[in-house]
Order: C-alpha cells, then structure tokens, then sequence
C-alpha cells in the first residue's frame, strides 16, 4: 500500500455554512447511450468498473479543480478470494480500500483507463487489509480521502414474489459517495448520496452530469481528457497492451495439454468456442470479472491445476498464466495465524473476564475482523443509529406469513453469523477488540405488530425500529417483526451491518425462498474464509500498502461557497 500510494495527496471536501446544513442529499439518473464502452472494454481488456472509476477520477478532480487526482475510497466485495464457493459465504467479507490513480495534462483516456484497471487487479491479494491499518501506514496520522465510490452489476430480486423491499432513505455516510449501477439492460445507473454539509442538489445534478459527459465523451479510449489548468503536464508514455509483451506473437506460444486445460475452462466460463481464445487474449476482454475468476481459479483447481485468483487477475492471458501455475498437489497454502489456536485463547479470555456464563450454549467464539470491528465500535458509537440496520418487506397476498417465519427460522439455524453477539475482548494480550460469539439458538427471533389500519404505517415502523435498537444494545444482533397494517402483511428486518453485507442478503433472501419452497439450504462454512482475512494483515500488506500511499495526496471535498 505504501508502493501504491506513494505520489497521493489528499484535498478536502469544504464544508457549507452551519445554516444550509439540513438532510441528505440525494440525486439519481439512469444513463443511457454507453453502448460504446462495451467496445472500450473490449479493445482494453478491462472491466467496465474501471472505466467508470477513471470518469468518476476526471470529474472530482474537475469540480475540486485540483491539480492532482483526487484520492477517493473503493467498497469492494472481498470475495475475490482463494476458496470455493467463496461467493456463496453468508457474512461481511467487504472492504473499503484508499483508491488513487494519477493524472496529468494530454493523458488519454485509454492510459488513465488501464490505470484505474492495474489497481483494481493489483490490489486483490491486500483487498482484505484493514483500512485503519492503512491510514497509519500511509497517512501518518492525515485523512486520506472524504469521498466514497460504489460499483455493481444489477441483481435479479432473490424474492421470487414472496415479497418487495420498500425503499427507505439513503443515509450518506461520506461527505460525499457515487454508487454505479451497471443495469441488465445496458444503462448505467448513478446516485450521487452526500452530506448536506458539502453538497446542495444542484452540485450533486452536476457531478452526475459530469460523470455522464465523461463516460459519452470515452468513444475509443484514444481521446485526451480534460483536466484543470492547474493539474501537471504529461511526462509518461502510454502503456503497452498489458497482455502482450514486446515482440510476442500468438504464433510463437507452443500449446500444451495444461494449457489447453485452461482454455477449454475458460472457454466453458465465457460460452465463447475455445479456437477463438488465444495465448494473449485477455479475461476481461472476454467478459469475465472478480467472480468469474474465483469460478475459474475454483475449476482448475479441481483440474490439478493451482492458480490464485489474484494471479488469474494479474496474468490476465493464458501465455501468463503458465508463468504462476503450481501443482494443486502441493498442499494448501501455511497461514501464520490458526483459527483454532485464536478461539481457544478468547474462549478462555472472555470465561476468566465472567462474559461468558453459559459455556454450553455457545458453539463457537471467533475473532472479529477488521471491519467488524470498525462496524460494532460505530454502531456502539452512535447509540445503534449507523450500522444497525433496518430493511421493510411488503408480502404479496398470496405469501404464507407463517411459511416466512419458519424459512427465516431455519435460515438463522443454518448460519452461524446469524446467531453471533459481539462482546469486548479487555484482555491486552490478545490482538482483538471483539470476539464473535456465536450461540447454538437465537430464541425468540420474531415478534408480532398490528397497526390499526388508519394509524401511520410509517410512525409505527419508527416505533419498532425504536423497540429493536433497545433490544440490541442488550445482544440481539437480528430481529424480525410481522407488522399487519388493515389487509397489508410486512416484516421488518432489523440486523447489525457487522453480520453481513449486500452480497450476504441477497444469498440469506436467496435462502429463505428456497426453504419457503420445501428446498434444502447448503452453504460453505465461513471459517476457512475468517483464517484467510486474519492473516491479510501481515509484512507483505505493510509493505504494499506503504508503498502504495507514500506521498498520497489529501483529498477533501470543499466547502460550498454560500
């Protein structure tokens, strides 16, 4: 991290006049007529994240009216990780990562492109580093970054009828965030969420605005973009197709029976004929993303072939690929920190410091992660306002409340994250904050409200949201409640963000329709995947993440002039 922000500084966001400050402001559009980007991806053998990102790049930069890029952070999914059906895990695996990518005057679109590209596959073996860790490492004691940046692929709903989530208010908790959403029919939805503090609607309408002209104005890649008059001029050459190297041809890679292993994978992956797929023909251009390598990695493994997902990630060809394949015979990979010698030590911690009175009904008592922790100790912070949760489902008529009930029963039976509290570790000899304890039954996990039908739907929510905030203070980490309201049937869904992420929900939603529907449930166990986030925090992080932020410059969003 220290390598890869090195050159970064951070420019702050200015704050409004006490007076303007009010509620959150929120604007959104969906943009259409970005079918060209799908060519830029193509040709640049890049995902279309990146692509977004290098706008979102010019255009804070613009409005800051900076002269170097602006430093902002990246939410990713964390499950671009070395273990099976990782995308299937149950529990919050996202992280937020300091994101920089620097630019100049007469830099093409292309170059700042493959920049944002780097970064993105670069960062995957430090993607679970905790971000208070790199703040200390690269910040010395300085904020990095005000501004948040969200991408993601539009989910079906995991519903399948049974029920519809009634929107609530977005809560911004960044001076300012963008959140892109690539949608399935080709549009590409922005929501610019921000603090009253720093934005008003028309600021907000016009970095969505330049976001839109940004991505219309990437035709090929070959455009030069537009920065202030104070940003510096271009002294670097553009780089070559990262796939290629120099003087390398297709013809002059000898195929062989690993090889041609992989193709046939890839090819299975893509649904693109394998003749097509040649030694430098790169994943991205091809359509595969984070996933899709972890589906890859998964495949080969089972083929005898060992790679990682961050050497897929980094190869991004096949002829590079040969380069970091080793024999899946090898063994798995020796972790410094063991599970179970963690568990053992907390376990008897949290016995002599009395927080632990019913031994036998606890099934297990885990480290929390970074971000857990980050989240409990906000949550806790903020009297259970910020990052306790609180998601509203209105039921269809045709929908079983009683069905709904039972699903979610057996759903938080089967997930252990479902069935954790979180209690402080005082004992200075051990490295966590919080242990995650998870108990063998979570009882009473429902409760019923009838709202008379010309009462406010809306005040008796805020009622029981109220009702489920003093419950969690004293452990319950989930609660669900019926809520009947004259002929309409809800169930309010209240949980604590450190149990899961978005990823998470709609694989627990995914669940509850498959029990709903007299179908088994079967979910890996989330405790190879704990292992590999606790070891992410070794000398090998350190120092990529002080290399990368050495020199970061500070970026803050201003205040708006009144």
């Amino acid at each position: 991290w220290i390598e890869t922000l090195a050159d970064v500084q951070h420019t702050p966001l200015p704050e409004l006049a006490p007076a303007d400050k009010n509620e959150d402001v929120v604007f959104s559009k969906t943009v259409q007529g970005l079918e060209h980007l799908e060519g830029v991806r193509q040709k640049l053998g890049v995902t279309y994240q990146a692509i977004v990102q290098a706008a979102w790049t010019v255009t804070l930069q613009n409005y800051l009216q900076a002269a170097s890029a602006p430093t902002f952070g990246v939410v990713v999914s964390g499950r671009a990780i070395d273990f099976l059906d990782a995308e299937k895990i149950v529990g919050p695996l996202l992280n937020t990562l300091v994101f920089h990518a620097s630019t100049e005057q007469g830099m093409s679109w292309e170059n700042l492109i493959k920049k944002c590209h780097e970064y993105n596959t670069g960062v995957l073996p430090f993607q679970h580093t905790a971000l208070k860790d790199v703040m200390k490492w690269a910040g010395k004691g300085e904020e990095l970054m005000d501004s948040l940046f969200v991408f993601q692929h539009a989910e079906e709903e995991e519903s399948n009828g049974l029920w519809k989530e009634v929107q609530g208010k977005p809560t911004a908790d960044y001076p300012v965030a963008l959140e892109a959403t690539l949608q399935q029919g080709g549009g590409l939805g922005l929501t610019i969420v921000g603090q009253s503090a720093y934005l008003n609607a028309e600021m907000a309408e016009k970095l969505v605005k330049g976001v839109e002209d940004a991505l219309k104005g990437v035709k090929t890649g070959d455009q030069k973009i537009s920065l202030p008059a104070s940003s510096g001029s271009s002294t670097t050459k553009t780089k070559k197709d990262n796939a290629k190297e120099d003087s390398v041809t297709d013809e002059d890679f000898e195929w062989t029976p690993t090889s041609e292993t992989i193709r046939a994978e890839i090819a299975f992956l893509t649904k693109v004929d394998a003749a097509q797929i040649q030694p430098y023909t790169t994943l991205f251009s091809l359509g595969l993303d984070s996933i899709d390598m972890i589906k890859l990695a998964s495949r080969l493994k089972s083929k005898k072939i060992k790679i990682t997902v961050s050497a897929l990630v980094k190869a991004g060809c096949i002829a590079k690929m040969m380069k970091s394949i080793t024999s899946a015979d090898a063994g798995p990979t020796k972790l410094a920190i063991k599970l179970e010698d963690i568990e053992t030590k907390l376990r008897a911690a949290l016995e002599k410091e009395d927080k632990i009175t019913d031994a036998e009904d606890i099934e297990a008592v885990l480290p929390a992660t970074p971000l857990q922790e980050g989240m409990v100790a906000e949550m806790i912070a903020s009297d259970f306002k910020r990052y306790y949760n609180h998601e509203l489902y209105k039921l269809s008529s045709e929908t079983d409340m009683k069905k709904i009930k039972g699903a979610w029963e057996t759903c938080i039976a089967a997930h252990p994250i479902l069935r954790t509290k979180f209690v402080e570790v005082e004992d200075v000899a051990m490295d966590v904050g919080y242990a995650q304890v998870v108990c063998k039954d979570e009882p009473g996990i429902w409760q019923s409200v009838v709202v008379v039908p010309d009462d406010s739907l809306e005040s008796a929510i805020q009622k029981e949201i109220a009702n489920a905030i003093t419950a969690a203070k004293k452990g319950k980490m989930i609660q669900l409640r019926d809520v009947t309201h004259g002929n309409d049937k809800y169930y309010l869904l209240s949980i604590s963000h450190a149990l899961y992420d978005g990823w998470s929900l709609d694989a627990l939603h995914s669940d509850v329709v498959a029990v709903y529907n007299n179908h088994d449930i079967n979910r890996p166990s989330p405790r190879n995947t704990l292992e590999h986030v606790i070891n992410a925090n070794g000398p090998e992080a350190a120092k990529y993440w002080r290399t990368a932020l050495t020199g970061l410059p500070r970026s803050s969003f201003p205040v708006k002039n009144t």
